[in-house]
């Protein structure tokens, strides 16, 4: 009797304990995979958060640049709002339909407002953080271009704020678009 009871034990063979090796690898590469799409998926929402928050930051001190000008178009100075933000203009068919910003659009008509807020022509793109380098991979641009929608009168402006950055070698972008009028009739 005991002989028959030894010669009858089972147990789990070789080829059981491959297929649960096999199965509890395939969930675990699930896993890690589900977690790294997750992370990735949150990079990119904070990241354009951020962008958005900081292109909206540039639209204000547009906004408060426009309010602080004197003029909104001086003819035989550069005091007025228009004639500071001219240089950033661009015309309707100089960019292609579907660009992408932050490609096409060439660094003489990218524009930043300082604090103050005063423009800044020269280094025309905002880095953020402020700490951020120009070699930063981690940075977001925030620049702005400007378009005439009545030349030659120049009443009313759109103003087209871009964010761009790079995740694993992407480009990302989001944008702000706002029209700005002479509504103090200055």
């Amino acid at each position: 009797m005991i002989k028959k009871i030894l010669n009858n034990q089972k147990g789990i063979g070789l080829i059981e304990v491959i297929a649960a090796l096999g199965i509890a690898t395939i969930v675990i590469t699930a896993l890690v995979s589900m977690a790294i799409f997750t992370l990735r998926s949150s990079l990119e929402s904070k990241l354009l958060l951020e962008s958005t928050k900081q292109a909206n930051v540039e639209i204000e001190l547009i906004r408060a640049l426009r309010d602080k000008s004197t003029f909104w178009y001086d003819p035989v100075g550069t005091d007025g709002f228009w004639n500071q933000i001219s240089t950033c203009q661009y015309s309707p068919g100089a960019l292609p339909p579907g660009y992408d910003p932050c490609v096409d659009i060439t660094s003489t008509l990218r524009c930043r407002i300082n604090t103050t807020p005063t423009l800044s022509a020269e280094n025309a793109v905002k880095l953020y953080p402020p700490s951020a380098t120009a070699t930063d991979p981690d940075k977001i641009e925030v620049f702005f271009v400007v378009k005439s929608l009545d030349a030659p009168a120049n009443q009313n402006i759109r103003a087209s704020v871009y964010a761009c950055w790079n995740v694993s070698g992407n480009i990302k972008s989001t944008s702000v678009h706002t029209d700005f009028t002479n509504w103090q009739n200055k």
